[in-house]
């Protein structure tokens, strides 16, 4: 298991890279809210300018509303785990949430304690209190958000 991460992590790296360099189009290292506009304009993205200013104010670090590559590293590797994570836990969370589109409280935390890398119930207590519910009820893409962000 542990090639695997030694394998993956300079791929995705470089794939990161690649996307990073698209967006900076004067190769300065630097992705400005004028580059970032334009690229995703040209790709047809339905987005307004204050939506990207948000989007790049969230991922901007040191507050200058320009995006270095560190930056740009978090924003993609949350992204790609919202992609990757709301595939397999979409299928997964199906097994446990009999057609209801949601599981209960207790259902997780039976899961949780009782599959894979096991938490402490103080964890997964602290886990729990920050997913929003509903009488009880955890939806999946309050789920996924939580794991990702």
């Amino acid at each position: 298991m542990e090639d695997f991460f030694w394998i993956t992590i300079p791929k995705k790296l470089k794939e990161f890279r690649m996307r990073f360099n698209v967006y900076d189009r004067d190769g300065d290292g630097i992705i400005t809210i004028n580059e970032m506009v334009r690229l995703l304009h040209e790709m047809d993205q339905v987005i307004t300018r204050h939506e990207i200013e948000d989007m790049m104010r969230a991922a901007d670090l040191d507050s200058h509303t320009d995006i270095h590559f560190d930056e740009f590293l978090l924003m993609a590797a949350k992204r790609d785990c919202y992609e990757e994570s709301a595939s397999e836990l979409k299928e997964a969370f199906k097994i446990f949430d009999n057609g209801k589109g949601y599981i209960t409280e207790t259902d997780l935390k039976t899961i949780m304690l009782n599959m894979g890398d096991k938490l402490s119930e103080e964890e997964l207590d602290d886990m729990l209190n920050e997913l929003p519910t509903k009488g009880g009820k955890i939806k999946i893409s309050a789920f996924i958000a939580l794991l990702c962000r």
